[in-house]
């Protein structure tokens, strides 16, 4: 089988000469070159790939070497496992030697070695993503379907090659599911049998990968069918038994366009946190390494819950905790508006949203001391004063504050 035309009708023209000119290179030395993978899979299905994965089957310093010449490109080495990458106009090119894998201890990053394209296929994670295409120029455009990947292509099956699979690579339990919900492909007996009993090797992955796997989650279209697999397996109770997915889709749907996250990995995390206390989520923290903004958004979380708490209480009514209120990101104030049904929870939340940008003073502390005020802490004390008249709406001119300020003196 041969799909040049298909790598012609899915791929744009500069990126089928880079293909034919890097075919042409292999070829000359006496090496074999292959487009491999994601992109493989994406070309066969009608889709048009984000990125081109190659696999030299030969020297790979002595292959990129004289590509570099070729088509008069930097590429640069990016890790320990035979891998290099360059971008040539808007797209990314990996390209890697043929390699086998080991995994020792199972589930830890794997040791490398180089190899032929037959083992490289063999280590891959799933048979659709392991058919190969020739790039020589004798045979370009040839599949090369050695783990019948295109007869599960065809049946819409996701299905590892061996059955150590998982146990090698838990991350591929992320996969499997992430492919399966991204492709609209099924998950083959075997393979869905094997996932469930190598769910618990999930905790042997450091905070990082897993990090790294949430990450190209929040990413995909559709996020939430994939993070809704991975809780009604318990695999995110494997991870932690505080994270979940406790909210219908329409509602997260809702929740997404109304509140805008930088990061979509901030906004999911804040989702699989649902009513959990300060200790569980400074667990989760720990336990996965989160940046220091979502473990300042998640643990603010648990602020404002207290925060809402005590204020329906009367205890914050004419006394509103401006230095609590300021270290909650506002974020967070408008995420729990957006999910929060109590009625008098939102007036409170809409009265903090709303008056924050107000309560920064007018006066200086050298203002305040011109009137009197000690300095020190004083000053201090006196303009976390004026904020929060300022934050109930008592004051809000310059005029007001002075006026305050001399009130609060005469005392």
């Amino acid at each position: 089988m041969n799909i040049t035309n298909l790598l012609i009708k899915y791929l744009p023209k500069y990126q089928v000469n880079v293909l034919l000119k890097s075919g042409s290179v292999a070829q000359k030395l006496n090496m074999t070159l292959y487009l491999v993978g994601g992109a493989v899979r994406d070309i066969l299905i009608g889709n048009s790939p984000k990125e081109l994965d190659l696999v030299i089957d030969g020297d790979l310093d002595k292959f990129i070497n004289q590509l570099e010449k070729e088509l008069n490109v930097k590429i640069h080495k990016t890790s320990k496992f035979m891998t290099m990458t360059t971008t040539i106009e808007d797209i990314k090119f990996d390209i890697a030697r043929a390699r086998d894998e080991s995994y020792y201890p199972k589930g830890s990053l794997p040791s490398v070695s180089k190899s032929n394209i037959k083992n490289d296929i063999k280590r891959r994670d799933f048979t659709v993503n392991s058919i190969c295409v020739d790039l020589s120029v004798d045979s370009f455009g040839k599949i090369y379907d050695q783990q019948n990947g295109l007869k599960d292509l065809k049946e819409k099956k996701i299905r590892i090659i061996h059955n150590e699979s998982f146990l090698d690579d838990p991350t591929r339990i992320f996969r499997a599911i992430r492919f399966s919900k991204r492709l609209n492909f099924s998950i083959d007996e075997t393979t869905e049998n094997l996932l469930n009993k190598s769910a618990e090797k999930i905790n042997e992955l450091s905070g990082s990968r897993i990090i790294n796997e949430f990450k190209k989650i929040s990413f995909e279209k559709n996020p939430y069918e994939i993070f809704k697999e991975l809780n009604d397996k318990n695999i995110l109770s494997i991870i932690s038994p505080h994270l979940s997915l406790n909210y219908k889709k329409e509602k997260v749907k809702q929740i997404y366009n109304l509140v805008k996250f930088q990061d979509p990995l901030e906004f999911w995390f804040n989702i699989l946190t649902k009513n959990v206390s300060k200790e569980s989520l400074e667990n989760i923290t720990s336990r996965l390494g989160l940046s220091k903004n979502v473990n300042t958004q998640l643990l603010s979380k648990y602020h404002l819950t207290n925060l809402l708490k005590n204020w329906k209480n009367k205890k914050y009514y004419k006394n509103p905790p401006i230095s609590i209120i300021l270290k909650i990101p506002k974020i967070i104030l408008e995420l729990e508006y957006a999910i929060n049904d109590s009625v008098e929870d939102k007036k409170i939340l809409f009265q903090i949203i709303e008056n924050i940008p107000k309560i920064n003073p007018i006066l200086t502390g050298d203002d305040l001391i011109s009137f009197g005020v000690s300095p020190g802490k004083n000053v201090g004390d006196f303009l976390e004063d004026i904020k929060k008249q300022r934050f109930l709406g008592v004051i809000s001119t310059k005029k007001e504050e002075v006026k305050f300020i001399k009130s609060m003196l005469q005392n």
